[in-house]
């Protein structure tokens, strides 16, 4: 991997299949929500936009946040998909444009996954059992 901040622009990882050589970047909630079904290593550094930017630059290979505000997604978001991967609410909706009849967003969260490919957003789908 290239190191960053030498003007070449992020990429997501290439890798198509989750092994536990890899990452997947989740919040301190998701275990309250999802049962994880999966090789990949978790980790938990506390940022739901930072999780985002782990997948974007090609740490880790997918994430689920439990809990984001739309404030944590913004950017990220569009980070994340101009690097080449996939931001989704867990019902495969995409999270941009909200919704018109959601516009307070004031305290309101809805599970999202990412990951750096469709073959891996499909490992975290099956993955992540809703308890």
């Amino acid at each position: 991997m290239a190191p960053r901040g030498n003007g070449q622009p992020i990429t997501t990882a290439q890798v198509q299949e989750a092994d536990d050589e890899q990452l997947i970047m989740r919040c301190t909630r998701t275990e309250r929500l999802f049962e994880l079904k999966t090789p990949l290593k978790a980790r938990i550094l506390g940022s739901a936009a930072y999780h985002l930017c782990k997948v974007a630059d090609g740490t880790a290979l997918a994430g689920i946040e439990a809990t984001p505000m739309v404030w944590d997604l913004a950017a990220s978001v569009l980070i994340v998909q101009e690097a080449g991967g996939i931001v989704t609410r867990t019902s495969g909706e995409p999270i941009f444009p909200l919704p018109a009849e959601r516009l307070d967003y004031l305290g309101r969260t809805e599970p999202i996954f990412s990951a750096a490919n469709p073959a891996l957003m499909q490992h975290v789908r099956e993955a992540a059992r809703p308890r």
